[in-house]
């Protein structure tokens, strides 16, 4: 495998939405986020990116929706949606949040056709093990199906199953919790990213 830099014509343009997952909730340093590690990582690998990180804590499906015409303003290649976890927190209906998410993805898809979207399975099952989590979880394939967009794996339940890669909240990544979820949507995005 060779070590030369790959040689594009123009940055790769990344957008990741999302919440206090994305946006790096409790680290000293942003670019400890998963979107800031990977930006490295990519760096390092040669690839010319430009990174953007759209996450916001508290962040709800409608609230991304509110912004989203502003964030389209940048065009975009990839589109990463981690969003859901605090509807869900906050009693959003699961047919609310996955219109929510219809919409961001439509806008998207009609603002930048040949973007490639990922839409994040969150497994709050795992977080929350009861029938509605369970039920509200199952909008991700579902919406992925019916978008045609791709579903990124879950990855926060590995980080949820294991206290030492969490915050006392028990819900935040710690900076080894961020590192590996960094691995995992590396290991998602590679064939896309190039």
């Amino acid at each position: 495998m060779s070590n030369d830099p790959i040689q594009q014509e123009e940055p790769l343009r990344i957008l990741f939405l999302g919440n206090s997952i994305t946006a790096g909730y409790g680290l000293r340093d942003p670019l400890q986020s998963f979107p800031g590690l990977l930006a490295r990582r990519w760096e390092e690998e040669g690839l010319s990116i430009n990174l953007i990180n759209a996450g916001i804590s508290g962040e709800t499906t409608a609230g991304a929706l509110e912004r989203l015409s502003l964030i389209l303003e940048y065009p975009i290649d990839i589109m990463v949606v981690e969003l859901g976890i605090n509807d869900y927190i906050q009693g959003v209906a699961k047919e609310m949040a996955a219109e929510n998410l219809r919409q961001i993805i439509r806008q998207t898809q009609a603002a930048y056709p040949k973007a490639t979207i990922f839409l994040t399975d969150i497994q709050i099952g795992s977080l929350d093990p009861n029938v509605i989590a369970v039920d509200f979880q199952e909008l991700y394939p579902q919406l992925a199906t019916e978008m045609n967009v791709e579903l990124l794996p879950s990855y926060l339940q590995l980080v949820w199953s294991d206290s030492d890669l969490v915050m006392s909240d028990r819900l935040h990544p710690n900076a080894k919790g961020y590192e590996l979820i960094a691995q995992e949507v590396y290991r998602a995005l590679t064939e896309f990213v190039r």
